[in-house]
């Protein structure tokens, strides 16, 4: 070789070795390059800004990739984001507190830190507007540590409305005796009334 001095392989953005001022052969990692065919670009965490790669995370809370710093393409669902047109948002049942998505209370699918404002009517829950809180509809409750409204008629026969620790209302002639329902004298339970 006549060459007397050495080249910088600095001269390609993201270049940590190379074999001519075009090839490049290996990339600044560290720095969320990585090598694509001969040249260095960003991983797909991350998006070109400059001469630098931007972490997708560092400006849009939740994304996992990016093509730039307003259009996320994939999100962290692991942690309960979703992709929402080119950003991320909490999926339904969550909402955001900083930078995290927070499960809203059990029946809830819309909701913010103080009040929910959507229920999940297929677990057969309803929106009480005095509190903004999800509730069992009549005739059904909520068994502890559950996470859909239970028919009262199954456990608890001829049973109207009732809470996890028995019934609270009979259908009629039967009446509440302790937590279940019970016949009047004179007649008897067949399971579906007296």
């Amino acid at each position: 070789m006549s060459s007397t001095s050495c080249s910088t392989c600095h001269v390609i953005t993201g270049c940590l070795a190379c074999t001519s001022s075009t090839v490049c052969i290996d990339c600044q990692e560290i720095q969320s390059f990585e090598l694509n065919g001969t040249v260095c670009g960003c991983m797909s965490n991350a998006y070109f800004s400059g001469t630098t790669c931007v972490s997708c995370g560092s400006v849009m809370t939740g994304c996992t990739q990016c093509s730039s710093a307003t259009v996320c393409t994939a999100c962290d669902t692991s942690n309960q984001f979703a992709l929402s047109g080119a950003s991320c948002s909490c999926a339904s049942g969550y909402y955001l507190s900083g930078s995290t998505c927070v499960a809203c209370t059990v029946g809830c699918l819309t909701c913010n830190s103080t009040a929910c404002s959507q229920c999940s009517s297929s677990s057969d829950f309803s929106l009480d507007t005095t509190s903004w809180e999800c509730v069992c509809n009549t005739g059904f409750y909520l068994p502890s540590g559950g996470t859909a409204c239970t028919a009262c008629a199954g456990p608890f026969s001829m049973c109207l409305a009732c809470t996890s620790m028995g019934c609270t209302n009979c259908s009629s002639p039967a009446f509440v005796a302790g937590s279940s329902c019970v016949c009047p004298t004179g007649s008897y339970n067949n399971l579906t009334g007296c």
